[in-house]
């Protein structure tokens, strides 16, 4: 007896030390994928005027550029069944529509949507959209001189949340928030440890995920969410564009990781809500 409760105990010791050396390796590797999450301070850098690549000398959106943004958005309207009747415009914004752009910059086309028209759950509304954009982004490979165009599906009403961004109607083919220069400079390393801390609060969630502990993973999630959502309107109000807030926010969603929380929040939902054999 004494025999057989030593072999259970010894297994159930093994057992523990393999799982404590998983999550030793999944810290390291956590730790590694942060060390490398690094963007330059030079890519935030601002020029003189804007990128002559997409845009005409008197500001607005090239023809050809134009043209195209739009067919990719009806496409993608068009692909998923969305009411035209919701969409109340197109636009074009991120850094590549001011003067701080970078060979890296992405073409950020967003698709303003009136999510009150789609259903009353505006966060049920949200989530859906969120993962058709993900899918899409990810099947896809589409470029404008060489930057990669990202699709957002935003509500209507948190448009204008970003007091600084910048931009630009292709529906109406004119600035609604035309660009700004600031000659300043700014916190890049207190920048760089409020996207770390966010980075390991992500891969916290992802350990939970990982755990099937979709209830917390979907809490933590959203607990995220709503701080990075205070964290860049407190930097914007306060320093503007430039605040560390919002260049840790630029950081975080540059380096996917906004992406990935966003992917989090609806998987553990879908999970929590299912039965598996």
């Amino acid at each position: 007896m004494f025999q057989q409760f030593w072999k259970i105990f010894e297994s159930a010791e093994r057992d523990r030390d393999l799982l404590q050396q998983e999550q030793k390796n999944k810290r390291s590797l956590q730790k590694e994928e942060i060390r490398k999450a690094v963007l330059s301070k030079e890519t935030f850098k601002q020029h003189d005027g804007l990128s002559s690549k997409v845009w005409n000398e008197d500001g607005h959106l090239k023809l050809e550029v134009k043209l195209k943004l739009k067919r990719i958005a009806n496409a993608f309207l068009r692909d998923h069944n969305i009411d035209p009747d919701a969409v109340e415009d197109i636009y074009f914004t991120g850094s590549l529509a001011g003067y701080n752009y970078h060979p890296d910059s992405d073409v950020d086309l967003h698709i303003v949507v009136d999510f009150s028209k789609v259903n009353q759950d505006i966060d049920l509304v949200r989530d859906l959209f969120n993962s058709r954009r993900l899918v899409w982004n990810e099947q896809h490979n589409i470029t404008i001189f060489g930057h990669e165009v990202e699709i957002y599906i935003e509500d209507i009403n948190e448009v204008y949340d970003d007091e600084d961004r910048p931009v630009y109607s292709i529906t109406k083919d004119q600035w609604i928030k035309s660009p700004r220069k600031e000659d300043r400079d700014f916190d890049y390393d207190s920048a760089m440890k409020k996207a770390h801390l966010i980075m390991h609060q992500i891969g916290l969630v992802r350990e939970l995920m990982s755990q099937e502990k979709f209830v917390e993973a979907k809490r933590q999630a959203v607990r995220i969410f709503a701080k990075l959502k205070r964290m860049r309107k407190a930097g914007l109000q306060r320093e503007g564009a430039y605040s560390p807030e919002n260049i840790a926010f630029k950081i975080l969603r540059k380096q996917g990781y906004i992406d990935q929380l966003a992917q989090y929040r609806s998987d553990s939902y879908d999970l929590m809500m299912s039965l598996s054999q």
